[in-house]
């Protein structure tokens, strides 16, 4: 008899899941997305072993990934708890707390993953996004600088540079670090939108253009491409690329009201009045704003259509019946048609407008 219970007894200790299996079940469940069921192995692995950290590692990255940040730093802090030294702990929380918006928090845990490991790239990088957020300018560009010191091949922190340069007002650093970036990174869109926009901002045009032009490459059907493209050509004045390009985003969007807008002014400044009041026409009848009636007033005006332009700056009068200058350019008007006394009475409303405070 006690032989057959020392076999039983044997068993069932052999049968028996243990923590390590519970954990490697886990990350296999985690591997394959499968959050939910990840969660419950490490919680069997950590019931079986409560000083088990990789295991309150494991079911904090699957607790991040569904999103239950304030349990992932549960677990984080229980791993802490266990072993002050852990780097991956002070990281992951560093990020959770990110997450959920205490700055002072995740800065506090980047800082103590850079204190045991100095070459954590990654970490020099969220501190510095941080801090950028935080509006401390030499801390989030030190930190991004750090970054790309420690991992030279990281587009994302070249360019995160660039845009904290470029907000600094060193549109030139920007340049270069977003060339660095699309150097890594060829395909890099975000890149080429920066370097683009900041080369705007230095009137290189040219360069703009050129960068644009990738980005369409890269993706055929990219409307702001296309439209900032527009904006950079019209800027050399090329107007009619500007023209073709705005055109293009018409055709991929035709509710693109601002795209008519862009077009209408591109043909006026090209001379085609015709084009532009069928422009801002289009434009008014899905969006009537005072500007747009009062620039299409003046291409009539310009064009010559007198009665026309009067029918635009009245419309404008009507959305906006405190503004002097669009009395003047109705008076204007009114004298092209040679009507002085409706021209006298929008000079002399315009005058009493504009002395009031």
């Amino acid at each position: 008899m006690m032989m057959m219970m020392l076999i039983v007894a044997a068993s069932v200790s052999f049968g028996q899941t243990t923590a390590l299996e519970y954990f490697n079940r886990g990350s296999g469940r985690a591997e394959k997305n499968d959050y939910d069921g990840a969660i419950a192995d490490y919680s069997r692995a950590i019931a079986l072993d409560p000083k088990y950290v990789d295991a309150y590692l494991g079911r904090a990255l699957a607790r991040e990934a569904k999103k239950n940040y304030a349990g992932a730093i549960i677990d984080l802090t229980k791993a802490i708890q266990l072993q002050a030294t852990n780097v991956e702990a002070y990281y992951s929380r560093g990020h959770a707390k990110m997450t959920m918006g205490d700055s002072e928090g995740a800065i506090a845990d980047y800082s103590k993953t850079i204190e045991l490991d100095p070459k954590h790239a990654k970490a020099f990088y969220f501190r510095g996004t941080i801090r950028g957020h935080n509006v401390d300018a030499v801390g989030e560009i030190a930190d991004y600088s750090k970054a790309v010191e420690l991992d030279p091949k990281d587009d994302s922190a070249y360019y995160a540079r660039g845009l904290a340069r470029r907000l600094r007002g060193d549109v030139e650093g920007a340049i270069a670090d977003f060339t660095a970036a699309i150097k890594i990174n060829p395909k890099s869109k975000l890149a080429y939108y920066a370097r683009a926009s900041a080369r705007h901002q230095k009137a290189d045009y040219a360069g703009a253009v050129s960068d644009y032009t990738k980005m369409i490459e890269l993706d055929p059907k990219d409307i702001k491409a296309y439209s900032n493209r527009g904006f950079a050509h019209s800027s050399k004045k090329d107007y009619d690329e500007a023209i073709a390009d705005y055109t293009k985003v018409l055709e991929l969007d035709p509710k693109m009201v601002s795209a008519y807008v862009d077009r209408a002014i591109s043909r006026k400044l090209n001379g085609d009045y015709e084009g532009a009041i069928a422009d801002y026409t289009k434009a008014l009848e899905a969006e009537p704003e005072v500007s747009r009636y009062a620039e299409l007033g003046e291409i009539k005006y310009l064009n010559k259509d007198y009665p026309g332009a009067i029918a635009a700056f009245t419309k404008a009068i009507d959305l906006s019946p405190y503004d002097d200058s669009l009395y003047r350019k109705r008076a204007a008007a009114y004298w092209a048609l040679k009507n002085i006394p409706r021209a006298n009475a929008d000079a002399k409303k315009a005058a009493e407008l504009e002395q009031k405070p």
